[in-house]
């Protein structure tokens, strides 16, 4: 398996079945999964995994690569529901992906990366820096 296919895996493990119980009923929507955005539910987080770079660790005769990236989660409320859902859901994502540990993931601190009005929705947005350490 490769370093980003467990790496996006193990990210995926730590927010899917603890989401879900923590807010049944409201969907989590992950890179390139089925969904109906023309009909979408009043609320509802995205989930991506998004990679960026990659360094080389150690300096030996055969150097491995570390794999940096951001975890994006986005929250849709509608228009005019207020943000406190889509705060708290948000909120939900930081304290569990804050500095959480999962092989071979290491995650950072969030980062609010704004709000926005799309298609009749209201969406906040944060994404959580992370690194894959090397098998």
């Amino acid at each position: 398996m490769g370093q980003q296919t467990s790496a996006r895996e193990a990210l995926v493990a730590l927010v899917g079945a603890p989401f879900a119980a923590a807010y049944p009923g409201v969907p989590l929507v992950h890179d390139n999964s089925p969904f109906d955005w023309n009909n979408p539910p009043p609320l509802f987080v995205r989930f991506e995994v998004q990679f960026y770079g990659g360094d080389q660790v150690g300096a030996s005769f055969t150097p491995r690569s570390r794999l940096r990236g951001v975890v994006y989660a986005t929250a849709y409320a509608r228009e005019g529901a207020g943000t406190r859902e889509p705060k708290a859901l948000l909120d939900w994502f930081a304290q569990r992906l804050r500095f959480a540990r999962a092989a071979p993931v290491n995650l950072q601190a969030e980062r609010p990366a704004g709000s926005a009005e799309v298609r009749g929705y209201y969406t906040e947005q944060i994404g959580i820096p992370f690194y894959t350490d090397p098998a």
